[in-house]
C-alpha cells in the first residue's frame, strides 16, 4: 500500500476536486478520474486492453503516463473537467450522450528509438474523454505529422482506483523530457489565492446622497484599515526576507568552492535522481526510481530532505548553524526512516555533499551495515524548487 499513499494523499488534499460547493456526485466523478486504466488501441492487431495509462490530479490539471507498447511517455490536460458532464445533461444513459473531450499535450519516446524525444506543442497533442468507468480519445502525430490519430479506449483495472506513483514523479519526468534549450519547467499547481478586498471609493461617490456623510466617513475608515493591513503584510514579508538574508550570510564565499547565496540555494533546493550500490546489490528489484529531495525553510531556518531508497523511505532535517556552506562540503542531517518491508523505524545521521555540477553524493549511517552510500544528479526543475512545499517536510518529520 505504501506505493499508493502519495497519490492518495495529494488527491485528498486537492481543494479543486474536493470543493464542498460541488455536488457529491460531481466530487465522486472527479475523484474517480485518478486511477490506473487498462488501454486498448482501436487499430491494434489483438485489440485487447493490454496497455496502461495512469491519471493523477494536480489541482485542476491532470497528468497521465501511458505505455502503448510502441510508445511510452506522459500527457498533460491543462484544465480537467469541473463536474460530471452527463449529470449536467440530465441523462441517465451516458452512452447516448455526445462525447465531452478535453485537449492534452504529450511527449514521449518510441521504444525502438529511445534516444529520440517526440515533443512539439503544435503536433504532439490529442483529446481525451472521461466517463465514470471508461476513458477514450486519441493521440496525434505518433506516426508522424501526417499520420492518422492513434485512437484508444480504456477501462478501469480491477480493484480500488489508485495510482502507484506520486504526483511529483509525473512532473519530474515531464521536466526531464523538456528540450535541452528550455528554461520552462513545471511544478505542482497551487490553488489560486483570493485577493484582499478593498473599499470601492468610486462606488461610494456615485451613490452619494444628502445625509450620507457619516456613511462615507465610515467607508473611508474601512479603506484606511485595509491600507494598514496591506502595509502590515508588506512589513511581514520584509521581515521574512530579512531573516533569510541574515541566515544566508553564513554561506561560504571563499576561493575554495564557496559561491553566491542565490546560486547555492538554487542547487540545494531540488529533486535528485540517485543510485545506491547497497540497494542494487541487496535488493535489485527495488533499485530503480530512487530519489532525494532537499528544501531550505527560511521561516524555521532549517534545511529539510526526503529520501526514497526503495527499501527505506524517510525525512531529513538539518538545524540552522553558523557553520559555513560551500560546494564540496559535507552537510550533516538527522534522518527518520521506515523499512518498507518490516515497518521498523530507524534514526541516524546522513551526510550530503553537493557539487556545482548539479551532482550529489552522501551516505546514511545505522541504516544497513556500516553505511548506505548514494550518488546522483539534480533533475531539471524550476530553480530553487524541490517539488514540495515546506509543510510536506515539516509534517512528514513529525509523523
Amino acid at each position: 500500500m505504501a506505493k499508493y499513499r502519495p497519490a492518495l494523499d495529494s488527491l485528498a488534499a486537492n481543494t479543486f476536486v474536493n470543493d464542498p460547493s460541488r455536488s457529491e456526485l460531481d466530487r465522486i466523478y472527479l475523484r474517480g478520474i485518478q486511477a490506473t486504466w487498462k488501454i486498448k488501441l482501436n487499430d491494434a492487431p489483438n485489440n485487447r486492453h493490454s496497455f496502461q495509462m495512469m491519471l493523477v490530479w494536480d489541482y485542476d490539471r491532470i497528468w497521465g503516463s501511458f505505455d502503448l507498447g510502441d510508445f511510452k511517455g506522459l500527457l498533460m490536460v491543462d484544465h480537467g473537467p469541473q463536474s460530471d458532464p452527463w449529470e449536467e445533461q440530465g441523462s441517465d444513459e451516458e452512452e447516448d450522450d455526445e462525447p465531452v473531450y478535453f485537449d492534452f499535450t504529450w511527449r514521449g519516446y518510441r521504444k525502438a528509438e529511445p534516444d529520440i524525444l517526440h515533443i512539439n506543442p503544435l503536433l504532439t497533442k490529442g483529446r481525451i474523454e472521461f466517463r465514470t468507468t471508461t476513458i477514450s480519445g486519441f493521440f496525434e502525430a505518433m506516426g508522424g505529422p501526417q499520420a492518422n490519430p492513434v485512437a484508444f479506449e480504456g477501462q478501469l483495472e480491477r480493484g480500488p482506483r489508485r495510482v502507484a506513483r506520486s504526483l511529483e514523479s509525473f512532473i519530474d519526468e515531464w521536466n526531464e523530457m523538456s528540450p535541452a534549450f528550455s528554461d520552462e519547467f513545471e511544478s505542482p499547481r497551487m490553488a489560486p489565492t483570493i485577493p484582499a478586498r478593498r473599499g470601492n471609493v468610486g462606488s461610494a461617490a456615485q451613490g452619494r446622497h444628502a445625509g450620507d456623510d457619516d456613511d462615507e466617513k465610515d467607508e473611508g475608515d474601512d479603506d484606511d484599515e485595509s491600507m494598514d493591513e496591506d502595509e502590515e503584510e508588506d512589513d511581514d514579508e520584509e521581515d521574512e526576507d530579512s531573516e533569510e538574508d541574515e541566515e544566508m550570510e553564513d554561506v561560504d564565499n571563499d576561493s575554495t568552492g564557496g559561491v553566491g547565496v542565490g546560486q547555492f540555494l538554487q542547487s540545494l533546493n531540488g529533486a535528485y535522481n540517485i543510485t545506491s550500490d547497497t540497494v542494487e546489490e541487496g535488493w535489485p528489484d527495488k533499485a530503480q526510481g530512487l530519489e532525494l529531495r532537499l528544501q531550505y525553510d527560511a521561516a524555521q531556518k532549517k534545511t529539510w530532505g526526503h529520501f526514497d531508497l526503495g527499501v527505506w523511505e524517510g525525512f531529513m532535517r538539518r538545524e540552522s548553524s553558523k557553520g559555513k556552506f560551500a560546494y564540496g562540503q559535507s552537510l550533516l542531517f538527522d534522518y527518520r526512516s521506515r523499512d518498507a518491508e518490516t515497518g521498523e523505524n530507524v534514526r541516524g545521521k546522513v551526510a550530503v555533499e553537493l557539487s556545482n555540477s548539479r551532482r550529489v553524493t552522501g551516505s546514511f549511517d545505522d541504516l544497513y551495515g556500516p553505511e548506505v552510500s548514494f550518488e546522483g544528479k539534480r533533475k531539471q526543475m524550476p530553480s530553487g524548487k524541490s517539488g514540495q512545499d515546506v509543510s510536506f517536510y515539516r509534517n512528514g518529520w513529525k509523523e
